[in-house]
């Protein structure tokens, strides 16, 4: 998966703020990605306008073909990459829960112990 894959599902749960979008862009273009839209997105300053920040974006995974995942699908890769965070040691416990900023309902009982906060 690369980096602007992984941005789709990040994007679409709430973890990936706007600001960081053009630098993504930028880093995109150095990865051999390209697209109009990418390439005006790699140009903007960070603090430009979110919503034109966000439909850039948007627009450009469109035109490379990336698609962005429904909120189930998000949150599903949110928790796998908070859970292996926090089993590599990478994330204390309080950063799970920092980071773990949309809804997601557990589907297995594994997902209910780790969102639950049990062992």
């Amino acid at each position: 998966m690369d980096r602007l894959q992984r941005s789709a599902w990040r994007y679409v749960a709430e973890v990936l703020p706007p600001e960081e979008l053009p630098m993504l862009a930028a880093h995109a273009l150095v990865d051999g990605r390209d697209s109009p839209a990418l390439r005006e997105l790699a140009g903007l300053p960070r603090r430009s306008d979110e919503t034109e920040i966000r439909e850039l974006y948007v627009q450009a995974l469109d035109e490379l073909g990336v698609p962005l995942p429904d909120e189930e699908t998000a949150g599903r890769w949110l928790l796998v990459s908070l859970a292996v965070g926090l089993a590599n040691a990478e994330l204390s416990p309080k950063d799970v829960a920092d980071r773990l900023s949309m809804t997601v309902a557990a589907r297995t009982p594994e997902e209910t112990r780790f969102l639950s906060g049990g062992q």
